[in-house]
């Protein structure tokens, strides 16, 4: 199953990144709002995480 963290904090990327792959999931990453949503649309994902400060969650 593929992941899609999208946060602007790298220190949180990598726990979250590193418990997600050790359960066996796929992940991939985006630094920015803009960026997940264009990967969220393009891609196929069993989930999205987004805390990143240029767009709020909910907005993704």
């Amino acid at each position: 199953m593929k992941i899609l963290i999208v946060e602007d904090e790298p220190a949180i990327v990598a726990f979250l990144k590193q418990g997600l792959e050790e359960e066996g999931f796929t992940v991939e990453t985006a630094s920015e709002g803009s960026t997940g949503l264009e990967m969220a649309l393009t891609g196929t994902y069993a989930s999205g995480c987004q805390w990143s400060g240029n767009m709020q969650g909910v907005h993704l």
